[in-house]
């Protein structure tokens, strides 16, 4: 049954969220190769003990969210993950430079079918539609990552979903990355 959108609790949201990222992890494991997949990873331990030193230097992917919700969706990772990821996807041996053009543009593609997944979500069970930002790609500590795709949302979050997105890789050492969704406006967050 579908909800109306006058009826979207913070909690509802949340669960459309993570019904939503789980549709894109599977959206992306189509682009792998036969046995691999993405898995989102909901653990809350499991994300704080994968954080990073603050100043390792990060690549981020950034869609700012517009439409009956607002906010913005982040896919970060390390250097050294995002490389992997992008060489995965191509099937190729990883990019060694986050310059590397393909690196930035895979990497932004998988922003794309992230967004889509998650927002399709919230369109197909919520009827919220909201429509991403083409994805910026961004660069450097976490810190400084994460000013720069906050600068749109003047307001702080209401509803901050964050999740990990992992994926196997062929030398049995996982793809590890994560997935910040804010929202800072929409249907019971107001």
């Amino acid at each position: 049954m579908l909800q109306k959108q006058s009826e979207a609790s913070p909690e509802i949201l949340r669960e459309q969220v993570l019904a939503g990222m789980e549709q894109a992890a599977a959206m992306l494991s189509r682009f792998l190769e036969p046995g691999r997949k993405f898995r989102m990873d909901f653990s809350t331990a499991r994300l704080q003990a994968g954080t990073e030193p603050d100043e390792q230097n990060l690549i981020g992917i950034c869609l700012h969210v517009s439409g009956a919700v607002s906010g913005s969706i982040l896919l970060l990772a390390s250097v050294e993950n995002a490389c992997r990821l992008a060489g995965l996807l191509l099937r190729r041996p990883p990019p060694a430079d986050p310059d590397d053009e393909a690196l930035r543009s895979t990497l932004r593609e998988v922003g794309n079918i992230f967004a889509s997944g998650v927002l399709g979500g919230l369109d197909d069970g919520l009827k919220l539609r909201a429509l991403p930002s083409p994805p910026t790609f961004l660069y450097g500590t976490r810190q400084h990552v994460l000013e720069q795709c906050q600068q749109c949302c003047e307001r702080p979050a209401a509803l901050q979903i964050d999740a990990g997105l992992n994926c196997d890789f062929n030398d049995d050492t996982p793809i590890r990355g994560k997935v910040i969704f804010r929202l800072v406006a929409g249907p019971g967050l107001d």
